[in-house]
């Protein structure tokens, strides 16, 4: 096994500098390569790499193939627009490198089923940076799912909220593309209405079959407002309410079964909180808290798999493919 994660990065936008900061939290970790079509996003996360290991410079390019043909390269961290995802993740896998996706993991089911076959094909592990995949608080309820702790579980709530209109339409943030159906692939329920979706999936593990939802685009060419009902196989029902006004990337996930209940809070990645039959939980005493890019930096040295990996990035997409269908048609739609 490697003793060292060399990692490319293609895409250096302001996502970017979150994973510079995580991976070189990694002493085993060195980034090798940065790529983007933006010199000046090439520059600014250069600039924080040398700041963060001085010494420390790693090559740069415009072109993907570049990192790709690079023998320096275990691993890349794929982070760009939306629709860009699945044809630079599945050129990474065939190229034999590890690959970490930024959420949401491709743009329709077909990508995603895709990206887990060239995955299989190659041996090459797919992961997705879904954050709440590593966090003490929902690890805590997943486990507690898994051991039966819940009884069966009857039904769910999930929501979040941030002021994702406010920032798709300011022309200062530059995230215009975010309004283009064909780079995006959606509006805010693939955006950050992906982590809370991922976040259901991951701790409930049961498998939706049905999907009724109400969509608002608030005059834009994508989502903004999105709430859902869903009925799972296992028999428990949800509710999913996605909103583009909010002041603040704030979650709640709310669990309940025959024998127990737990409600999730999350505000950021800096705050959560955790209450189990109404009592608050010191989950960060209990399981350690990590992250995606530590988690790849694990994957690519073979001490761990993905903690969120293609199979929920496939259930993510087959989930908003059926929300979006049900919107259009006004219909119940089969996931």
């Amino acid at each position: 096994m490697p003793d060292e994660a060399r990692i490319g990065l293609i895409g250096c936008g302001g996502i970017a500098g979150r994973h510079v900061q995580w991976l070189l939290d990694r002493k085993e970790c060195r980034i090798t390569a940065l790529c983007d079509k933006s010199r000046e996003a090439v520059a600014d996360k250069l600039a924080m790499i040398k700041k963060l290991r001085p010494g420390e410079e790693p090559a740069t390019t415009e072109e993907c193939k570049d990192v790709l043909g690079r023998d320096d390269v275990d691993g890349v961290c794929v982070l760009l627009p939306h629709s860009l995802h699945h044809p630079i993740a599945k050129a990474a896998l065939e190229a034999g490198k590890h690959v970490l996706v930024e959420k949401p993991m491709v743009t329709d089911v077909a990508q995603a089923e895709d990206l887990i076959a060239t995955s299989e094909k190659t041996g090459r592990k797919l992961g997705i940076a879904y954050q709440r995949s590593f966090l003490p608080e929902y690890l805590y309820v997943h486990r507690m799912v898994q051991n039966g702790e819940f009884g069966q579980v009857r039904f769910m709530t999930a929501h979040v909220e941030q002021g994702w209109y406010n920032i798709v339409t300011n022309p200062n943030k530059k995230r215009g593309w975010k309004t283009d159906p064909a780079q995006a692939g959606g509006g805010q329920l693939v955006d950050t209405g992906s982590h809370t979706v991922a976040a259901m999936l991951y701790v409930c593990q049961m498998d939706p079959v049905e999907v009724f939802a109400f969509i608002d685009n608030c005059g834009l060419n994508v989502d903004v407002n999105t709430s859902m009902a869903v009925r799972f196989a296992q028999g428990a029902q949800a509710t999913v309410t996605v909103g583009g006004f909010g002041h603040s990337v704030t979650e709640s996930i709310r669990v309940v079964g025959d024998k127990a209940s737990a409600r999730i809070f999350f505000r950021t990645v800096k705050e959560q909180a955790l209450e189990v039959n109404g009592e608050v939980i010191d989950a960060p005493s209990i399981i350690p808290m990590s992250n995606p890019d530590s988690n790849f930096v694990d994957v690519i040295l073979g001490k761990a798999e993905p903690g969120a990996d293609g199979l929920l990035g496939l259930r993510v997409a087959q989930l908003s493919e059926a929300a979006y269908r049900s919107a259009e048609t006004h219909a119940v739609a089969k996931v």
